[in-house]
């Protein structure tokens, strides 16, 4: 990885492509970059002058030597060379690969049709085994803001990883949803700190939830407060309202970072010494009622949120940002873009805490008079977050009626991606409310669909869906439509999707009584899991392990796989998949007779299903805790819970 000084290092970035059909991407990647950082060099082939050398010559000297190489995927291949049988873009990509692999980056152009050569060229390009994660985008905005992102996170150096952005990665949740997640989505404030020795620094996390969730007073401003900043120059003024409007990026390093022109480190010491700025730990802040009186000039309120916007846009991966960003554009009205943001992030991040900080945004807009006022688009997509994040919160009949919602609309404003989108996601509603019949028309209503529109993306998934229905009734039927499912799936580059078909054909394989087999496929569910850094994918891939594990006689290696999977689903909080993980765990320490460790997890599973209302299940966890009161010869408190869930049963029926 480049380390980037921000002063004096200049780096040089190559893009690649057939200029024809991707002339306007190419243009805005460069003008986008440059704008980004001065210290950027971007090189497109048809700005060269005169050189010395071949054009293919020029071209593949900078593909081996540049810093960061971009290759642009579009629907043709371009013409070989006299005495080539491969285009330049593909002798381009091949140089850059035997350079340094890590540093390039592909992005690919969403189209109905491809040239047959570049079908195999993209095909290459995003091998399971040895290519490139490769998004797709639709739009100049949408690709502009995936390599800004990129190119940012790739140069940043190590050195800072202190003061500068968190390199962590925040796993992000698919469950046969259809949307691309990114690996590049950031959770700035979940990273495990190692700073030097003797440097102690407060917890980020505890930070910055302390500011979101308590309000700070403000107090009202003073003659004091009017005669400190009546002297200062605009630019300082905007320089202050920065500062009081910057939520919890305040420590002096992010400052800088966001808006390296400022000279930080003077400004700071000559604010704090007029008695502007006072100091909390590492961070700065403008005093209260300074910060008031800032608040009654609205033109430089505006232009304070104009600025944070700008500077947290092309950064906008990191869920602590892109929260940030939400707020400044409320204060902004722009709604759209708060919606977008908003929809992306809920999507992307397994936090449940973050994930329902941008619950709260988006269900405020739709409670509001401004749900009618956007366009049909950003209401499809405020719908679609709504209806996910209730099926992660367990609240399926809910997220049956946003998804039948947002059906309606997308039907009504023709909008192609909203129907495919409703009509699978209905089918996930009725799956976990447990009729399958519904849930299988949902799905062949949606594959239908995806058909008639050529979108075998949305197809692998909505088949791989299918066959989970199918597998009890016609376990053939489910192999066929989970090989086929597999088979788009490896078409489209859909590497992560992989990891539900490994799991789709392990429990094929436990059905049928292949206990070893479907071990296999579980364990690379696993390894695809930790690849993409899937948490919820992992716990689910260690949970069937378990359950495998058990089945061979193997109870202590199914003990320890089931342990893994809980702790890991109780570090996503998430609701169903905690229930999920803890009653396998309470089954299997019961299997093997570990009767004390079992007993707490059995309890611990009634008052999970009572929260949700499900009380039957509620009444089988204590039931089974109760038996296991009487192994253990607790008399007492067997009579206990026999008579708990006796009343629970008397009150059900």
């Amino acid at each position: 990885m480049a380390l980037l000084d921000f002063k004096t290092q200049r780096f040089h970035i190559f893009i690649s492509s057939t200029i024809e059909g991707l002339k306007r991407e190419r243009r805005t990647i460069k003008v986008a970059l440059e704008k980004t950082y001065p210290q950027f060099h971007v090189y497109l082939s048809e700005d060269w002058g005169s050189d010395s050398c071949s054009p293919e010559e020029a071209c593949l000297k900078l593909a081996k030597d540049c810093d960061l190489f971009i290759l642009l995927l579009g629907k043709r291949y371009g013409n070989p060379p006299n005495g080539y049988s491969v285009s330049v873009t593909e002798m381009e990509f091949e140089k850059a690969q035997e350079s340094d692999p890590k540093k390039i980056k592909a992005y690919l152009k969403t189209t109905q049709f491809f040239e047959r050569k570049q079908v195999e060229f993209i095909k290459r390009a995003r091998d399971f085994r040895s290519g490139l994660i490769c998004p797709e985008f639709r739009t100049l905005v949408e690709l502009k803001e995936l390599v800004i992102r990129d190119v940012i996170d790739y140069f940043v150096s190590p050195k800072f990883i202190d003061s500068r952005l968190s390199q962590s990665y925040s796993p992000t949740f698919l469950k046969e949803f259809n949307f691309t997640q990114s690996k590049d989505q950031r959770f700035l404030s979940q990273t495990d700190y190692s700073h030097p020795k003797g440097l102690q620094l407060p917890d980020p996390v505890k930070q910055q939830r302390t500011y979101l969730h308590n309000v700070i007073h403000k107090k009202t401003p003073s003659k004091l407060a009017k005669r400190l900043i009546a002297n200062l120059s605009a630019g300082d003024l905007l320089t202050l309202a920065l500062i009081a409007e910057g939520n919890f990026l305040t420590r002096k390093e992010y400052l800088q970072i966001f808006f390296p022109e400022i000279k930080w480190r003077g400004f700071i010491q000559r604010m704090r010494r007029r008695g502007l700025i006072v100091s909390e730990a590492s961070h700065v802040k403008v005093a209260e009622n300074v910060k008031k009186q800032l608040e009654q000039d609205e033109r430089l309120t505006q232009k304070t949120h104009e600025a944070w916007v700008s500077v947290l846009e092309p950064k906008a991966g990191y869920p602590d940002l892109a929260l940030v960003l939400c707020l400044h554009l409320v204060e902004l009205k722009q709604w759209p873009e708060i919606i977008e943001h908003a929809h992306s992030m809920m999507l992307a991040v397994e936090d449940r805490f973050t994930a329902e900080l941008f619950y709260n945004i988006i269900a405020q807009l739709r409670a509001s008079r401004v749900y009618r006022k956007v366009s049909s688009h950003n209401r499809i997509l405020l719908l679609d977050a709504i209806g996910i994040f209730q099926i992660h919160e367990v609240n399926y009949s809910d997220a049956l009626s946003t998804f039948n919602s947002m059906l309606f609309i997308s039907r009504r404003a023709k909008d192609k991606w909203g129907i495919g989108q409703a009509l699978l996601h209905r089918g996930v509603a009725w799956t976990h409310i447990g009729d399958d019949w519904r849930a299988q028309l949902s799905y062949q209503q949606a594959a239908d669909w995806a058909r008639k529109e050529n979108d075998e993306f949305l197809l692998g998934r909505i088949l791989h869906n299918l066959s989970q229905c199918q597998m009890a009734l016609d376990p053939q039927l489910a192999a066929k439509t989970l090989e086929e499912s597999m088979l788009l799936k490896k078409n489209t580059g859909d590497q992560e999707g992989l990891f539900a078909v490994y799991t789709g054909r392990g429990i094929l394989a436990g059905q049928a009584g292949n206990n070893k087999e479907a071990l296999r496929w579980f364990r690379q569910a696993e390894r695809v899991a930790q690849k993409f850094e899937n948490k919820y994918g992992l716990a689910n891939a260690l949970h069937n392990q378990a359950i495998s594990l058990s089945q061979l006689g193997k109870s202590e290696a199914a003990i320890s796989r089931s342990s893994q999977a809980r702790e890991t689903a109780e570090s996503l909080e998430r609701k169903d998949l905690i229930i999920l993980t803890t009653q396998g765990e309470a089954g299997h320490r019961f299997k093997a007779q570990d009767y004390t460790t079992a007993l707490p997890l059995f309890l611990k599973l009634h008052v999970l299903k009572k929260k949700i209302g499900d009380i039957q299940g509620s009444i089988v966890a204590l039931s089974d805790a109760s038996i296991i009161e009487l192994y253990l010869k607790h008399y007492d408190a067997a009579r206990s819970q026999i008579h708990k869930y006796q009343t629970l049963a008397t009150a059900m029926y």
